[in-house]
């Protein structure tokens, strides 16, 4: 794993790192709110030092796509591409630490070209030039300060590959890490001076907008309410020519009033000035607003701004109000007032005028002091409004003659009428950028301070040490006298190791000497213990041979004990064969008398004993090799237990003895489990249960939790004492002598129950007490599984004569067996002795099925199946099924491995004979 770890790190290292350094310049790190760091740059160069050139470069391209992507352009990676070849040159190809290197690039090179990008290819204002100068010197002088640091505390590739002293290390690295925390204090302070800055503006605009809305309506309703007096002075009989003296005299910024009969036509001006510049002309207002709304407002009516006729055309507003006497309208009073004096609202910051724009209801534009961006009674649309509503930083997004412009817009409760307030963003930029200019100063100014300071204090914390080192080389063990000079002015640390330096220098003295002794008598024992190494090396050579030996003599016995048991399987299963199948079939006889019928199952039962004790040793010789196997299925554990039930009251209950079957109802219907083996262990266990117990009862209790099957077989039988208990489990071991006498048995079955029982995950639990009865109980992992479509049905007598079936087989005892469990089938049945004889059968015979033993004289099964399979066009693809007293695991693969199709052991099981012959010729 670490070996492919290191292999694709060159790979996918560059990549990660590229990826981060285009994220940081993703992230907004302002500097003075207008120009942002591009802080991915330090990946850029990590990636250098530990990647190399190329992939440095493939960073820095990386980076300058994502540097495209947010500016739309991507002019200062080519200063960072140069970066790049300017420290691999200078730095990485001579292991030199970059930090004065880079800054001298930056000054020399990189200010420069960006200074002649930002003046003449993006043609941006001077002082966000400088910014943005600034801003790169400082990006670059903090990221070559980080990659310094991290190169000397992870990587330090160029701080180790030549030899530095400590004086070098401890200033350059103090020195590092003063420039890295004062540089970033400064850009702190600068920052936080550029917002304070950008929000007094903000407020003050603010504050501004909202004072000049509140005097606009409060101006507007002054001219109102005087209009309004004028028409109450003409409907109480004042001459119209006196009313609209007072008024003009008394409200100096209106340009000109009138008033006009109920038809619309003026019939007073004031001044006479303006019916002369209307040609003496009585013009008729009904198209004017202030005429149509105003007629129908007694408490007078404000216009939005329109361009008057006469005096000029210049814009006003209309201020009206209707008169109306004993309920009859007369006509109207109109007052045209202008906003030249608004003049007097225009905000100032920082000795620098702003701007002041105003919008009546309609969002025509009433007074601007930007008049050529935005001339009065020009319309504006809603978007246009919006923009001086400004970003979240109350800066409006769109620029007035190449100017940034921070804005606040208020609109007036009353009148509805918008002022919008704005100042240049420049004039705050260079407040701050001259107090940025003082904390830069001032950070440098404490830099070249500290660095002075930081030099003579690393002079004074190296000068102990040289001397100490001094001390040392001139120290001599050997020499008679030791005496090394103490320098009390040494810092506390330096001292206290140049005392324990001369104490240990006294006592290397002494050692020295009773070294040398040592080192005599060591030459001594060395020669001792090489002569000693040569004997026992003899000596493990010698029981290494002997040890080869007896484990090739082990093996030997093994596979002749193997061997054995194969061949006494086979030897027992045939002769068993032939005692099972004719008792079986001598049994089917319902002619037989009751004594002989007693006799046969007598028989019958003690063959089958003697095949269980066959199959006890073969299992635990299993065991023992660890070839025992689980096949773990899906298993219908209902159906199970009480097939057992039922087989073990037919057979295994003695008289006067009661057997209960508890099923818990948490028992699921189905679990993985392998059948075989889990009815091998309640066989063995309910067999000895009945086995021992002679009277009361044999309990068999099942339940189920924690996905664990729990198994308990409880008798009121003869018990087992605490020592018989400790023998127990051992195999070919009883409780006592008299048990085998009394009882039978091979002393194998609780032995192969545990180990069995331990392959399944579980333990086997004994708890007995002798004369009162014996508890077994396990608990085996059973995972719930689906239910299978498998339903158990007893396999009756199928018919099959129109099938035709070549026994193969050299044995006549077992010849006559099979012949009479096929013989009731109905189906056409040739014998054959042995290989040879098969295959010349063949020649003229097409059988359905070939039942095959293995083990014959001349030609064999499995040399028998190998030519039919080999000559499949001339004998056919006939099915072939084993037969054999070999029941090991081996010997059934052997026979699928050499063509046969299915396997059957001996002794042969005239049930399980019908389910193959079923199963592969159908019912």
């Amino acid at each position: 794993m670490a070996y492919s770890w290191h292999r694709y790190l060159p790979l996918f290292g560059p990549i990660l790192l590229a990826v981060l350094a285009g994220s940081f310049n993703l992230i907004p790190f302002w500097f003075l709110g207008s120009s942002e760091f591009l802080l991915g740059q330090l990946f850029v160069l990590l990636c250098l030092l530990l990647f190399g050139l190329r992939s440095a470069l493939f960073a820095c391209a990386i980076s300058a796509a994502f540097i495209f992507y947010r500016w739309g352009h991507c002019w200062p990676s080519i200063v960072f591409f140069g970066e790049v070849f300017w420290l691999y040159y200078f730095c990485t190809c001579r292991a030199k630490r970059l930090f004065f290197i880079g800054v001298t690039y930056w000054l020399l090179i990189g200010i420069p070209v960006l200074a002649v990008i930002g003046m003449f290819i993006i043609k941006l204002p001077f002082l966000e030039v400088a910014t943005a100068l600034v801003k790169y010197f400082l990006n670059a002088a903090i990221v070559l300060s980080v990659i310094d640091l991290v190169s000397f505390f992870f990587i330090r590739q160029s701080w180790h590959q030549n030899s530095l002293s400590l004086f070098n290390i401890l200033n350059n690295i103090v020195s590092l890490l003063v420039i890295l925390v004062v540089l970033i204090i400064t850009i702190t302070l600068t920052n936080s001076h550029y917002s304070r800055v950008e929000y007094e503006v903000k407020s003050q605009l603010l504050d501004k907008a909202e004072d000049i809305a509140v005097k606009i309506d409060f101006y507007l309703d002054h001219y109102r309410r005087g209009v309004v007096l004028t028409a109450k002075a003409i409907e109480h009989g004042v001459p119209e020519e006196a009313a609209l003296n007072t008024l003009m005299s008394q409200y100096p910024n209106l340009r000109s009033s009138i008033v006009s009969d109920n038809n619309a036509i003026v019939r007073v001006f004031n001044p006479i000035s303006l019916k002369e510049s209307l040609n003496n002309d009585a013009p008729s207002i009904a198209d004017r607003d202030y005429y149509v709304f105003g007629k129908d407002k007694p408490d007078g009516f404000i216009s939005n701004i329109f361009k008057g006729r006469g005096l000029g055309d210049v814009p006003i507003v209309g201020v009206s109000a209707p008169i109306v006497k004993n309920g009859v309208f007369q006509g109207v009073v109109e007052g045209s007032l202008v906003f030249g004096s608004l003049l007097q609202f225009r905000p100032h910051f920082f000795d620098k005028e702003g701007e002041l724009i105003v919008l009546d209801a309609s969002k025509q534009v009433v007074f601007s002091t930007l008049e050529k961006n935005y001339p009065i009674l020009s319309q504006l649309t809603g978007l246009e409004v919006e923009q001086f509503n400004g970003n979240e930083r109350a800066i409006m997004e769109q620029t007035i003659d190449g100017e940034q412009y921070y804005v606040q817009l208020e609109k007036s409760p009353v009148q509805g009428w918008y002022v919008a307030t704005l100042f240049k963003r420049r004039f705050a930029n260079l407040v701050a950028v001259g107090a940025g200019l003082e904390s830069l100063l001032l950070a440098i100014a404490i830099i070249i301070l500290i660095s002075v300071f930081i030099t003579q204090l690393c002079k004074w914390l190296v000068r102990p040490i040289h001397e100490l080192t001094w001390q040392i080389d001139e120290f001599d063990p050997k020499s008679d006298a030791v005496s090394l000079p103490n320098n009390a002015n040494s810092w506390l640390e330096v001292y206290n190791l140049q005392q324990q330096f001369n104490s240990m220098a006294a006592k290397l003295k002494s050692n020295f000497n009773q070294l040398e002794q040592v080192n005599t008598q060591n030459n001594i024992l060395n020669q001792q213990l090489k002569n000693f190494n040569v004997e026992l090396e003899f000596q493990v050579n010698e029981k290494t041979d002997e040890l080869l030996n007896a484990v090739t003599v082990a093996n030997k016995a093994n596979q002749a004990k193997s061997q054995f048991l194969a061949n006494m399987s086979h030897e027992i299963r045939t002769p068993l064969n032939g005692i099972i199948g004719l008792t079986d079939i001598l049994l089917s006889d319902k002619t037989q008398q009751d004594e002989a019928h007693s006799h046969l199952k007598m028989i019958q039962q003690s063959a089958n004993n003697l095949l269980i004790i066959l199959n006890d040793i073969l299992d635990f010789s299993k065991i023992e090799a660890g070839a025992l196997k689980l096949d773990v299925q899906s298993v219908n554990v209902h159906q199970l237990i009480g097939r057992l039930s039922e087989v073990f009251k037919d057979t295994g209950l003695k008289q006067g003895v009661r057997f209960n079957s508890i099923m818990q109802e948490n028992v699921p219907q189905t679990l993985l489990l392998d059948e075989l083996r889990l009815s091998q262990v309640i066989n063995n266990l309910l067999s000895n249960a009945g086995k021992f117990t002679t009277a009361g009862e044999i309990n068999l209790q099942v339940h189920y939790s924690g996905s664990k099957l729990h198994i308990t077989i409880t008798d009121t039988g003869i018990g087992i004492s605490p020592v018989q208990q400790t023998q127990l489990f051992k195999e070919f071991t009883q409780a006592d002598i008299s048990t085998t006498r009394n009882y039978g048995g091979t002393g194998l079955g609780l032995a192969i129950c545990k180990r069995i029982i331990a392959l399944m995950g579980g333990q086997l639990l004994l708890e007995s007490e002798v004369g009162k009865g014996s508890c077994f109980s396990f608990e085996i992992p059973a995972k719930q599984t689906q239910a299978s479509s498998e339903v158990l049905i007893k396999q009756g007598i199928p018919d099959l004569a129109n099938f035709s079936v070549l026994l193969v087989e050299d044995n006549a005892i077992n010849q006559l067996v099979i012949a009479k469990m096929l013989e009731v089938t109905g189906c056409q049945l040739t014998i054959a002795n042995d290989g040879e004889h098969a295959l010349q059968c063949l020649e003229n015979l097409q059988p359905d099925l070939i039942l095959m033993d293995c083990q014959m004289p001349k030609m064999d099964g499995f040399q028998c199946t190998a030519r039919i399979r080999e000559n499949s066009p001339k004998y056919g693809d006939v099915i072939i099924i084993a037969i054999t007293a070999n029941a090991f695991e081996d010997d059934k693969n052997k026979c699928i491995n050499v063509g046969m199709n299915d396997f059957i052991a001996k002794p042969v099981d005239r049930e399980q004979l019908y389910k193959c012959l079923v199963n592969w010729l159908g019912n």
